[in-house]
């Protein structure tokens, strides 16, 4: 005798599933074909925030679209979890059209990643609903899913015949793992800055996307040698992070140079060396970094060492700081304006990274506008640093700190390195943005053509 397993949906769930029946009725009257068919439509998908945001990885993903739209056209869906609407567009453009995916996950009633175990959150019927219709509508030549949490989204976009490339910003399972190791609190402080679930957990998951995808582009050499291990048969290629795919007015704005040359000859008479980190103190990384360097660096220098710094801390959360952490010589600032007028008010970027990805945008941000950093390892990851030698200084420990700052105040106030930090900073950029345009191009063009074949 057989028996049959029947699920009931619940009120609550018939009630998600008009709602979605009923957004997608209405988001098809507002999509609207490209006028420009160009080589094809791709379909992009991410977990995170995209539009209008500036933190790291939508930077990054920004510029990828940016990248892709030189010959495709580019449909993006984001996930949100402030929004009303079920599915929104968000922009339009000449080739690109941006929408947002309300994220309500079923397992944790829509509190979200507080209570998920894994990656599970992150595969929602709102988005499920979403890319067949999406696909039907373009006909997307390629789908292109952003981080690892995506990459379950290649199943619907398979069915439909549509090759995929992972894009992977970082290995997260890794960030999750050092964050569990060096934080013992870490299970206890979650919310929507921290990764999801344990690390165990999503290294498990994660190794399994990685292994299945034909096609992965990574930011640093160090994940694609992660993910060759992983993966022997699939196209690796490395897109290394930066902060646009073309020059930006710092390289050519004359005016803002002269100002910056104006306040390094003010500096010199000064005598003291301003550094600045600049990211989301929100997230974890970051904070435990800053933490970590005021009280196990900065508060052990000898008071001559001190006194030669003016510290400032850039950020989202950076205030919340500032109570416990403050000193004479560090000034907590809050959410950063303007990047540009940050950078060209300072000496050195400071970067004291314990933990996290290997994207690095800190480092790109300052390199592209000519402005040396001062690091921990961990904090250039992933970036050949002696192609910048002698513009980027490390440590460890007080110590070593107090001679990279010795290092670094002497190349200030020798006025004949402006030249050449100028030239190698600017050389290292231009090389970085032709490999990432090279490498997205080129996993984008053997994804389609494979399939094709």
């Amino acid at each position: 005798m057989s028996h049959q397993l029947t699920l009931t949906p619940s009120l609550e769930q018939w009630r998600r599933f008009s709602r979605i029946k009923s957004a997608l009725f209405s988001l098809q009257g507002a999509l609207t074909g490209f006028a420009n068919n160009k080589s094809g439509t791709v379909l992009l998908t991410s977990p995170y925030e995209v539009t209008g945001k500036n933190q790291g990885g939508a930077i990054r993903t920004r510029n990828i679209i940016t990248t892709l739209s030189e010959r495709y056209n580019i449909v993006s869906v984001e996930f949100r979890w402030d929004q009303q609407e079920v599915y929104r567009v968000m922009e339009t453009g000449v080739s690109t059209i941006a929408l947002s995916c309300l994220h309500l996950d079923s397992i944790s009633q829509g509190l979200g990643r507080d209570y998920d175990l894994c990656y599970s959150s992150w595969i929602t019927p709102e988005m499920m609903a979403l890319l067949p219709l999406l696909i039907d509508r373009f006909n997307p030549v390629l789908a292109w899913h952003e981080f690892s949490f995506m990459a379950p989204y290649a199943i619907p976009c398979s069915a439909k015949s549509v090759p995929s490339v992972l894009s992977l910003h970082n290995i997260e399972s890794e960030i999750a793992l050092e964050l569990e190791r060096d934080a013992p609190e870490y299970t206890e402080h979650m919310d929507q800055t921290t990764y999801p679930g344990k690390g165990s957990h999503l290294r498990r998951i994660e190794h399994l996307h990685i292994s299945r995808a034909n096609f992965i582009v990574t930011t640093t050499k160090r994940d694609a040698d992660y993910c060759a291990l992983l993966n022997p048969h699939a196209t690796i290629l490395t897109a290394p992070n930066i902060v646009s795919p073309e020059p930006t007015n710092n390289d050519t704005n004359e005016d803002q140079r002269e100002r910056a040359d104006m306040i390094a000859k003010h500096k010199l008479s000064s005598g003291r060396l301003t550094l600045a980190f600049v990211g989301d103190c929100r997230y974890k990384p970051n904070a435990q970094g800053i933490i970590w360097f005021i009280g196990s660096v900065f508060d052990k220098l000898h008071k001559d060492v001190k006194e030669m710094l003016s510290i400032r801390i850039f950020g989202n959360g950076s205030l919340d700081l500032a109570k416990d952490w403050s000193r004479d010589e560090i000034v907590f600032c809050g959410y950063a304006e303007s990047l540009d007028s940050v950078y060209a008010d300072i000496d050195f970027s400071l970067i004291p990274l314990l933990q996290g990805g290997g994207s690095r945008l800190k480092a790109f941000e300052a390199i592209e506008r000519s402005v040396g950093i001062i690091t921990t390892p961990k904090g250039c990851e992933g970036i050949n640093i002696e192609t910048l030698a002698p513009f980027v200084h490390t440590f460890t420990c007080p110590e070593s700190f107090a001679e990279a700052i010795k290092a670094a105040h002497a190349q200030i106030r020798d006025v004949n390195t402006a030249a050449q930090r100028k030239r190698i900073l600017g050389s290292f950029i231009q090389d970085a943005r032709s490999l990432f345009r090279v490498s997205i191009h080129g996993i984008a063009e053997l994804s389609i053509k494979q399939h094709e074949s």
